[in-house]
């Protein structure tokens, strides 16, 4: 793994303490480092022990950002979303840093360092991140990558897909929430904000005859797995109806899991319990079925 910063950052003094920084962290950790100068501001880098490489913003922004399924997963929501204005004409990736392993896997979204009062995610600053790796060595790039964790779920999605259960043209890890996050009359730290807590990928689309089926999936069945793919399928289709303008009636929700209970006759009761919770709020149920690929539990305990 290496870092890579996509230079120059706006204010000069934070430029320079971000390649200080960064030599810190070849020097003492052992980590490469390299730069990707999309916009040259503040003169000539010299000294740097990785390369440097001049280029133009929009290339590089198609090359590392733009599509990118393993940087959506491990950043909570698409880039066209994290690393565009709120208008999306413009790309903002110019200060920050990007954690690459083959391609780019994570990224800070935001320059510098966050205010005194701020009880989030400070990784997310460039310069705090920095200050983290620099405090807890190659462990901190480590917990940005949760790529390995999600691929059981990426290959729940697939299966699914591959078995045709429901017919229609399908999309993986559709983004979601921007019509909500876009105000322009807003301030950029305000849309920044609303990004964060309203825009996330979906993990299934199907655009069906009769509707489209908004879907989120989970590796395996369990209490905690089922309450948290609930509330995400009733969130993820909200925001995805708002998005696209359609009606309630115009979409459908589903969970998947790719693997049940060890004991499910043991568990019959209580599944029966929340499978048809879940149907109360319009989710349908679905689970792999060894025979017949997946089932859909909401028709099963109905019988």
């Amino acid at each position: 793994m290496k870092l890579r910063y996509y230079a120059d950052s706006y204010k000069k003094d934070e430029h320079e303490v971000i390649l200080e920084k960064l030599k810190r962290i070849n020097r003492e950790l052992n980590i490469e480092v390299e730069i990707e100068r999309v916009k040259k501001r503040h003169g000539a880098i010299t000294g740097f022990p990785g390369e440097i490489r001049e280029s133009k913003v929009e290339n590089i922004y198609d090359r590392d950002f733009s599509y990118n399924r393993a940087l959506s997963s491990n950043i909570g929501e698409p880039p066209s979303s994290a690393f565009k204005n709120a208008k999306g004409t413009r790309k903002t990736i110019t200060g920050y840093v990007g954690l690459v392993s083959d391609n780019l896997q994570w990224a800070t979204r935001f320059r510098g360092t966050p205010r005194e009062d701020y009880d989030g995610n400070s990784s997310k600053y460039t310069i705090s991140f920095l200050n983290q790796v620099l405090e807890n060595g190659k462990p901190e790039l480590e917990s940005k990558i949760k790529n390995q964790q999600d691929s059981g779920e990426r290959s729940v999605v697939n299966q699914f897909i591959e078995s045709e259960v429901i017919e229609g043209d399908a999309e993986r890890e559709v983004p979601v929430g921007t019509s909500v996050a876009l105000n322009e009359d807003q301030s950029r730290r305000t849309q920044n904000v609303a990004r964060q807590l309203s825009t996330r990928n979906v993990d299934i689309v199907i655009k069906g005859e009769q509707y489209h089926w908004v879907i989120e999936a989970k590796k395996a069945y369990n209490s905690n797995s089922f309450d948290t793919v609930l509330g995400q399928a009733i969130v993820s289709d909200a925001l995805y109806r708002q998005d696209k303008n359609l009606e309630e009636q115009e979409t459908q929700k589903a969970v998947v899991f790719g693997k049940g209970p060890t004991n499910i006759a043991g568990q019959l009761s209580i599944m029966g319990f929340l499978v048809g919770l879940a149907k109360s709020k319009d989710v349908e149920v679905f689970i792999a079925d060894e025979e017949s690929g997946f089932i859909c539990l909401t028709e099963e305990l109905q019988k």
